[in-house]
């Protein structure tokens, strides 16, 4: 057996699962618009319209960090649309690689919708890091990663029923 095939090799990605939802006292159409315009309830990087339907299949976004950013961080492309149930977003790298999906879910039960959000995402690990990481290393940050990302959604859902229910 070669010294290779003995190290124990790690993922080259840290995956972030997520799955988040929280009841709505309101129907699914008045929360829907919210889920086409996430900006002012989603924290991290915004989305910015670029080309195609924003409200339907091919709608194209730039995720940035500011909204006149020159170049996106990524890119988010509307891949599923089902009004009023289900906005499902590809993700990827500017260079067209795919880091994941996203998905909201609105089922309605007479005034009351629960909202549903799944995340499915590979965030590459460097070159170096990959290097000098060790497995203890790689597990502390895939536990720390999706840790700090289920709490930001939570909030985030919650931001989001506020701003229906104050509307």
């Amino acid at each position: 057996m070669t010294p290779e095939a003995t190290e124990e090799r790690l993922p080259k990605a840290i995956s972030l699962v997520s799955h988040n939802s929280i009841e709505i006292p309101a129907s699914a159409k008045s929360i829907w618009r919210y889920v086409l315009e996430p900006n002012d309830w989603k924290s991290g990087l915004k989305l910015r319209h670029e080309s195609g339907n924003p409200e339907g299949l091919e709608g194209l976004f730039a995720a940035v960090e500011q909204m006149d950013a020159a170049e996106p961080t990524l890119w988010a492309e509307n891949v599923e649309i089902d009004v009023n149930a289900v906005r499902t977003i590809r993700i990827s790298t500017p260079d067209g690689s795919l880091v994941g999906f996203s998905s909201w879910m609105l089922s309605q039960h007479d005034q009351t919708t629960t909202v549903s959000y799944h995340v499915y995402t590979s965030l590459p690990l460097g070159d170096e890091t990959l290097r000098t990481m060790t497995k203890e290393e790689f597990l502390k940050q895939q536990e720390s990663t999706n840790s700090l990302n289920d709490l930001r959604f939570k909030e985030e859902l919650k931001r989001l029923k506020d701003l229906v229910l104050n509307e």
